[in-house]
Order: C-alpha cells, then structure tokens, then sequence
C-alpha cells in the first residue's frame, strides 16, 4: 500500500516531501523513545520489530536500561485499525503513522508544546481489516522511511556503534519506560500574545470555500475581532478553516469522510535548536467522521462552532 511523508517545512526552506529536513540534525537516537499504538496484543510484537530494524542500522533507541537520563523525543508509531461497526459493518478505518514528538518552543509567548516535527502518514482510509502480514509490511515501510531520512541527515551517525545490542534486546519495552515527554501532542498553547490583525484567515472546503470563508470572517467581526481573508506576510500565522468529505468508494457505499478543523498554524522552534523554525498547530480542534453526505446547513453549523471555540479560547485570555 502506498503511503505518503507529510512534514513541515523549516524555515520555507525545505520542500515537505524531501527526505533530508533540517529538524532531522543533529538528533540522537539514543535520546529518542518508542511508543507503540496498536491492537494490545500485537504492541509488544510491533515494538521488538521495530527495535530491530533500528539496532540492524546502527540506531540504537533510547533505554532506560542504558541511561538514567530522560529521553528527549518520542518516535510514536501508530497500526491501529479502528471497527467501523454498523457504520460500514466488517470494514476498519484505518491511518497508519509514524511520527516524531519533540518539545517547541512559541515565540510569541515563549510557552513549550508537544509537536511533530517529522512524519509518514496517510489519510484516513475506510478499507477491510488488515492481516499481521499487511501491517508488519506498513511498519518496515515507515521505519524504513526514518532510518533514511535520519541517516541522510547525520552521515556522520551512520556508523554509529550500539554500546549494548543484548541489554537493548533484552529489553524491548521501552516505552513503559517514564518519561518527561507524553504523545499528546495536540494539547497546544494558549492564545497570550497572539495579535488577530497579524493572522491570516484561511478556508479548505471545495465549492463552499469562499462562502464559509466569508461566514467565518463575518463572526470575528460581530466579535470586535480584527481578522482578514489577506495575507499578512511571509512569517506570519494562519487561521486555517479545513472542512472537506470525500467518498470512500465501495469500501462505504452512500458515505463519506467528512473531516472539519480549524488550526492556528504559526512558527515555533525546536527545543533542542532553536535556530531551526518549523510551521506547526499551536491551537486545533478537529474530528473525522464516516457519514452520509454533509448538508451545507450542516457545514454552516459545524463552521460556526469551531469558530466560535476559537473566540471563546482567544477572549479567555
């Protein structure tokens, strides 16, 4: 099955899909830890095989076996087929990942998150449930895309030695491990410092674009809140309005996935190196649902309510 990188670029200066990004530098594995999201009874099978394809490249993992220092980065994979039930009986929703969790720093407010600062990831896909088979060959594809583009990163780490093969593979389970980092990385910051009249408004919607565009333009201004549909400049943030439904096709005859979000998306810097700037959500709320095609009554409504759960965070502080 085909699969996609998605990631942002740093500093507009790296295209998403080019394996060699900046944030990538300098990073060690050996302060990196694994958490896996699976069926419970396939966690701890995923997570030895992907401990091993680390250690056959020379990237040991971090270990609390190893080192009595916390880890600074989470590499969380995610092979967890959902049951779509009554929905679409016998069909699973299904979005593989891989991704990166490492502390940002916000510049407008010097507050820290959790972000993502790589990933491999596909949308959201309604299909039949999948065999061990299928998913062990997802897992080798996204780990594989990692080691490469952190061994393209660090040339200089591509022969690094494991102190401890055994005492790596004796202990496997490295993300019971406790740590500092946790894999919610959607908690975002608060809205302190955020200036509206420095933020683009932005809409995702096909036809209904522009009109949700202008609704949700319409609610800032009944607010008192300064807002423009203009860009603001080169570095500046966004307000960025997403509400899309695709088919699915003869997975789910009738529906759709009808995804709606709104995310702030601004700038931050790693943690680790504040000299590498990367676009991330700072504040999002968003859901997907399987579910018959969506009324454009309905698309107003949901618009409505993300927007004015913007407002509501936005005038609390």
């Amino acid at each position: 099955m085909l699969l996609s990188v998605f990631s942002m670029p740093a500093q507009g200066a790296e295209n998403p899909s080019d394996l060699n990004l900046p944030v990538m530098r300098n990073l060690d594995s050996h302060h990196i830890r694994l958490v896996v999201a699976s069926a419970p009874e396939m966690t701890d099978r995923f997570r030895e095989r992907v401990t091993h394809i680390f250690i056959t490249a020379g990237l040991p993992l971090y270990s609390q076996a190893q080192t009595h220092t916390a880890p600074t980065a989470l590499l969380k994979l995610t092979l967890n087929p959902a049951p779509l039930g009554e929905i679409c009986p016998t069909k699973v929703l299904y979005t593989p990942s891989l991704v990166l969790i490492e502390p940002v720093i916000v510049p407008r407010n010097s507050e820290v998150m959790q972000d993502i600062t790589w990933s491999a990831e596909t949308s959201p896909q309604a299909r039949p449930p999948l065999t061990i088979e299928e998913l062990e060959q997802d897992l080798d594809w996204l780990v594989s895309r990692f080691i490469e583009a952190y061994q393209l990163a660090n040339p200089a780490r591509r022969q690094q030695k494991v102190e401890s093969e055994q005492t790596n593979s004796m202990n496997p389970h490295g993300d019971d491990a406790p740590a500092r980092l946790t894999p919610d990385t959607r908690t975002g910051v608060s809205m302190h410092g955020l200036a509206l009249d420095r933020v683009q408004l932005s809409a995702v919607a096909g036809r209904l674009t522009s009109p949700l565009a202008t609704r949700a333009l319409r609610q800032f201004t009944a607010a008192g809140l300064p807002m423009s549909l203009e860009p603001q400049g080169q570095d500046t943030a966004s307000l960025s309005l997403e509400m899309t439904q695709r088919p699915i096709g003869e997975h789910c005859p009738g529906k759709v996935l009808y995804e709606a979000g709104l995310f702030l998306v601004e700038q931050v810097s790693l943690i680790r190196n504040q000299r590498i700037r990367i676009w991330s959500d700072t504040w999002t709320r968003e859901h997907i649902q399987i579910v018959p095609p969506v009324s454009v009554e309905q698309l107003e409504s949901d618009q409505e309510s993300l927007v004015g759960e913007f407002l509501r965070a936005f005038q609390a502080n």
